[in-house]
């Protein structure tokens, strides 16, 4: 008994010691930093506040060029100088209600006074179609272009105009993917195809009729977006619906899109919901947008996103980066803003709540806890990669943290932090 007992002991021990050095081989096993995707927000603002700058549209070219359909005409993002240029302002001279790329290069716009096409870099006026042109799209050698007064049909390379049987209230058209269309209107969603065409607007058939976009999910099913959210059909059945409940961040679905790596956009009132099929994430507020209230999406060739808001388009960059990369991207920031003598790091205070440009320091009376995290952060990277740039950092840090209690010259006592003596401003006056 004694013996069994005494190899099962000898057993447990070494199962144990195995288990100990495994974790310790695993532990100097080094992980590969592997490059990840990271979003970042760009934004390009267009005149905020202003009703004489009312955003329709933004659009994508097949060469990568952003557009924007406004109130105030066409322009064009310089991609150098990150403004937005006017273009065609002499022929167009009004408001620009859609842009649409085809994938022979062709631009179409539909703006107040009919169509235009931009061809090799020209742009001309179709001058057999009378505006305004609410909506165009073009694929396959066909093309609808609709506006509240005249409807014009593209076939065997002609426009010809033709009785509508659509709503004449009309926001946006899609190719249906073979030679019909889908057209979203606030009186329903309508599909144009061979020879015949379905109206779907009942109660039965749609959360509203009042639709604001439609868009084509990588399944082949049919994205519809208006007020109540998203109702979703595939093979001619309503499968599907997208609300609040299902986390859309609110009930007036303003327009839907899908990127290229099969993620659906659901543009609202109150921000931006991605649907992937399992999982949903949602952007808004300023950190992601411009505005809340999104009006159009679009993708680059890239697949980032670029979606009009009431004050300009907002950019949701995809940028790969490994955790090397992004580390570093943070540090240069709290270098740049956030460390003030003798190493504390603090808060800065913006003088505007979206420029990160000018800033100026601002004490915090926890400003030695901010100082103890960045020391545990820098010890952590300093144990990691042995980078004597970091041990240099750290050994500041950490006298900055002892300071705090040699200058109260009272064992046990620590100051929650110091600011210089000419400092007019500080956080918390009375203590």
């Amino acid at each position: 008994m004694k013996k069994s007992n005494l190899f099962r002991s000898t057993i447990f021990i070494f199962l144990g010691l195995s288990t100990i050095l495994l974790n310790l081989a695993l532990a100097q096993t080094p992980v590969p930093d592997v490059p990840f995707v990271q979003e970042i927000h760009r934004e390009y603002p267009v005149n905020a506040g202003k009703k004489s700058n009312k955003i329709y549209t933004v659009a994508v070219d097949s060469t990568g060029t952003v557009w924007m359909g406004s109130s105030a005409g066409l322009f064009r993002l310089n991609p150098i100088e990150q403004t937005w240029q006017p273009v065609a302002r002499q022929k167009i001279n009004g408001p620009v209600f859609d842009v649409f790329g085809d994938k022979s290069g062709v631009l179409w716009v539909g703006a107040w006074n009919g169509l235009y096409c931009r061809k090799a870099g020209i742009f001309s006026r179709l001058p057999y179609i009378q505006g305004p042109i609410s909506a165009v799209c073009v694929a396959r050698s066909r093309g609808l272009a609709l506006g509240p007064t005249h409807s014009y049909r593209l076939e065997n390379g002609r426009w010809a105009e033709f009785q509508s049987p659509f709503s004449r209230n009309v926001r946006q058209i899609i190719s249906d993917s073979q030679k019909g269309f889908w057209i979203a209107t606030g009186m329903g969603v309508y599909h144009q195809g061979f020879g015949k065409m379905r109206c779907y607007q009942k109660g039965t058939e749609l959360l509203s009729a009042d639709v604001s976009g439609v868009a084509l999910a990588r399944d082949g099913s049919v994205w519809i977006a208006g007020l109540g959210g998203v109702t979703v059909y595939k093979n001619g059945r309503w499968v599907k619906s997208y609300t609040p409940k299902e986390r859309l961040p609110n009930a007036w679905a303003t327009c839907v899109a899908r990127s290229p790596d099969g993620r659906m956009w659901v543009g609202t009132k109150m921000g931006v919901a991605r649907f992937d099929g399992k999982t949903c994430s949602v952007r808004s507020n300023r950190r992601w947008l411009l505005d809340d209230h999104v009006i159009r999406i679009a993708f680059d060739p890239a697949g980032n996103a670029w979606i009009a808001t009431r004050k300009g388009i907002s950019e949701i960059l995809r940028k790969r980066l490994t955790l090397k990369q992004k580390a570093a991207e943070f540090e240069r920031i709290c270098v740049g803003q956030h460390v003030r003598k003798p190493g504390l790091i603090e808060k800065c205070r913006l003088q505007a709540p979206v420029d990160t440009l000018h800033w100026a320091p601002r004490d915090d009376d926890n400003d030695g806890q901010y100082t103890g995290m960045t020391l545990a952060m820098q010890s952590f990277e300093y144990a990691v990669t042995k980078d004597p740039r970091v041990k240099t950092w750290a050994e500041k840090t950490y006298d900055a943290l002892t300071f705090l209690q040699t200058v109260t010259q009272t064992p046990g006592f620590v100051a929650r932090t110091v600011i210089p003596t000419n400092w007019k401003r500080m956080a918390d006056p009375n203590r």
